[in-house]
């Protein structure tokens, strides 16, 4: 991560990607009479249930070269992966909020620093207020069950996940009905958090992932992607570099602009969740993972032991060189 703009080290990432993650009873029949067949029987057989819109579907797709979820994301904002699973999709839904105004969208966060395991799961429920007609086959019938009344939404659950800094992969499924979307949603949040139920974020649950609040600035709820410092110039994270093998002078460095972005996101989700001072970064354009402690403003590479001292700042600021490390590795 905090590494002078070079690719002279050896790939030797340890590989922590997160695993993401019957036969019907038949009961017996009694055989009707023939007559049966055309009666009573076979109108209530062509009048069951049916599904209220296309049927659902659940895709996975890898989002290579999709920037990591950013805490300073506009509040309600869809997933950047949403495109990449259905871009005219990503185009007309939004958000779903339930009764009370609560938007269906978290993102939750599994951290165990002994382990040196960081990952994040985003969790949105979409709604389509104007999804397409069901597609009709050569015979001019449709393929499915058209909705029960005319411009009636349609719902998905959108999932995504991956190490803490890269992109992931993510799951779009549906379209559902509102109850089915709800249910799914539920489902898959209290698995993940250990709670009874989905709603404000809790007290946490031992080995469960937990439920991130964070407070964005306004400019950053506003759209940009990091807030500005009041009349001042957006923040940037910086690390400080010390007997570098190619000669480069010792001094403050600003981190290449993901990273830089990726550690603010720990730092405003950190401002929220105190319980969230020390985290694992994954950095993809090295390879490396990074413990980065927010607390000792530091930052440890997982493999190497190398720690060297970061710090929040403007872009180019140069300044006196940190507080020597105890027991730091030389880098």
């Amino acid at each position: 991560m905090a590494r002078p703009r070079r690719s002279t080290r050896a790939a030797d990432q340890p590989d922590d990607q997160p695993v993401m993650s019957p036969t019907p009873a038949v009961g017996r029949k009694r055989k009707a009479p023939a007559a049966a067949s055309t009666g009573t029987a076979a109108r209530s057989k062509r009048t069951a249930a049916v599904p209220l819109a296309t049927p659902p579907s659940a895709t996975k797709v890898g989002l290579a070269g999709t920037a990591a979820p950013s805490a300073s994301a506009p509040t309600g904002a869809l997933d950047a992966g949403v495109a990449k699973q259905d871009p005219a999709l990503a185009a007309r839904a939004h958000i779903h909020l339930d009764p009370s105004g609560l938007a269906r969208s978290v993102k939750l966060v599994l951290v165990d620093v002994t382990k040196n395991v960081d990952k994040y799961y985003i969790l949105q429920l979409l709604e389509d207020p104007a999804p397409p007609a069901p597609a009709a086959d050569k015979g001019g019938k449709k393929k499915s069950k058209a909705p029960a009344s005319a411009g009636a939404p349609a719902f998905h659950v959108f999932s995504r996940w991956g190490r803490t800094g890269t992109a992931g992969a993510c799951k779009l499924e549906g379209p559902l009905d509102l109850a089915s979307a709800e249910a799914a949603f539920d489902k898959i949040y209290m698995e993940k958090t250990g709670t009874k139920a989905w709603g404000p974020p809790g007290a946490p649950v031992a080995n469960k992932y937990v439920h991130v609040q964070v407070a964005v600035p306004s400019a950053a709820a506003a759209g940009s992607s990091r807030a500005k410092q009041p009349n001042g110039p957006a923040p940037v994270w910086q690390y400080y570099l010390t007997l570098d093998p190619l000669g480069k002078a010792d001094g403050w460095y600003d981190y290449d602009d993901d990273n830089s972005k990726e550690v603010e996101t720990l730092f405003l989700e950190h401002a929220s969740n105190p319980s969230l001072g020390v985290r694992i970064v994954t950095s993809e354009s090295s390879g490396f993972s990074y413990r980065v402690d927010l607390h000792a403003s530091r930052q440890t590479n997982v493999t190497s032991g190398k720690v060297r001292s970061i710090r929040r700042a403007t872009a180019g600021a140069g300044g006196p060189p940190p507080a020597p490390i105890a027991g730091a590795v030389a880098a």
